[in-house]
């Protein structure tokens, strides 16, 4: 079978799916969906990989789902990392100029950028990605230092941290499949490139995806991401809550939730009864009421997580935007809406909707749409090729 230089394979490696997204581009530049494939993640706990083969297994489904009547196979993988032991710091960077000019340089900016990285870390702790807030010249705040003249410069940085040990083996699975790695990504990167757009990157949003097992929180401005939050609550937490509450199975609470769940209390009948299927006594009638008050109970500990860590972005009325899995609750949006008393959306950005036909694809997409953004995947419309070399030097510089 042979291999497509200008075939990208987007690979999103959830708690709960595996989503694989294969997307050639094209001579304009454009990225265009040849196939999708998903499958149940295995080899994972809590977003740690405890087993490569099973992992490697699922991937493999999801890959071949997407290929599916596709002679090509993609040359390149644009991959996230399982969440287990993602951290964030924020830290500063500083540089004395030594330039004749007395303007600072494109390499000193560099140079200040790199030295916020020297954090301390564990020997099992990897700088994912590194994002300058801000520069201070001689005490100035400024938007690019270069070409500025001073002696002092100062940069504020974002910092993601990952595993080593789950990096080590994503990328060791990965070269099973004899595909070139071109970047391992944060996943609300390229989220918010499928449900952002550039006014509500730039002018500031909260984008809050609502995952198996994780809710992740993300802050955007300046087309940067400023503030990052990981809570171990998801769509699996609530549906374990209702098999516990109810005496049921996590299948049949999941059932309920997506078929008879509404988190907006105030809609419920209360007398409306649902019948549930229990382990002990079999199928049995509830009061529907009773369902929908776990559900709420959960999302209201998620909401005020996420209010007490981040107050201040819906004091500014950033925009709010919410994705994932567990974002498909009847009723959430309102209550989010309500709860924090600002605007949601919870479909893509408008100009991103002819991408996907589906939110459980997007941050696959998103990874490449992503990689293509920052120079991780660099793509040539002359020679439509995509540039290698570069790639190298990227995934070198990562580790």
């Amino acid at each position: 079978m042979r291999y497509n230089s200008e075939m990208v394979l987007g690979l999103d490696i959830g708690s709960a799916q595996i989503c694989a997204a294969l997307c050639e581009l094209d001579n304009t530049g454009n990225v265009n969906l040849k196939g999708v494939g998903t499958c149940n993640s295995a080899g994972l706990i809590k977003g740690q990989v405890v087993d490569i083969d099973e992992l490697y297994k699922s991937i493999d489904k999801a890959i071949k789902k997407a290929r599916h009547g596709i002679k090509a196979r993609p040359t390149y993988v644009i991959t996230n990392i399982p969440f287990h032991g993602i951290q964030f710091s924020h830290n500063l960077g500083f540089i004395l100029s030594k330039e004749e000019s007395g303007q600072i340089s494109e390499s000193e900016k560099k140079e200040c950028i790199r030295r916020s990285g020297n954090i301390f870390k564990s020997s099992d702790q990897k700088i994912l990605h590194i994002f300058p807030l801000f520069f201070k010249v001689d005490g100035t705040i400024v938007k690019n230092p270069v070409g500025t003249f001073g002696n002092n410069l100062e940069v504020q940085t974002h910092i993601i941290l990952g595993n080593s040990s789950n990096i080590m083996k994503v990328t060791k699975v990965l070269k099973e499949f004899n595909l070139h790695i071109s970047g391992l990504i944060y996943d609300p990167l390229a989220c918010a490139q499928i449900f952002l757009d550039s006014n509500e990157r730039k002018n500031g949003a909260v984008l809050i995806d609502i995952g198996g097992q994780f809710t992740k929180v993300s802050i955007f401005k300046n087309n940067l991401l400023h503030l990052s939050l990981i809570i171990p609550i998801g769509g699996e937490t609530i549906s374990s809550d209702i098999a516990i509450c109810l005496k049921t199975t996590v299948p049949e609470a999941e059932r309920l939730k997506i078929l008879k769940g509404d988190i907006l209390l105030s809609n419920i009948n209360q007398e409306e009864e649902i019948e549930i299927f229990t382990r002990k006594n079999g199928l049995i009638k509830t009061k529907k009421l009773l369902l929908c008050k776990i559900i709420e109970a959960r999302i209201n500990e998620l909401l005020s997580i996420i209010k007490k860590e981040i107050p201040f972005t819906f004091e500014h009325q950033y925009k709010c935007v919410i994705t994932g899995g567990g974002s498909k609750l009847t009723g959430l949006r309102e209550y989010i809406e309500a709860y924090f008393d600002s605007t949601v959306r919870n479909t893509p950005s408008p100009n991103a909707q002819h991408i996907i036909d589906n939110i459980t694809h997007a941050n696959a997409i998103g990874l490449i749409l992503y990689a293509i953004k920052t120079g991780a995947l660099p793509y040539s419309k002359n020679s439509r090729k995509i540039i290698p070399g570069f790639i190298k030097k990227w995934l070198n510089n990562l580790f």
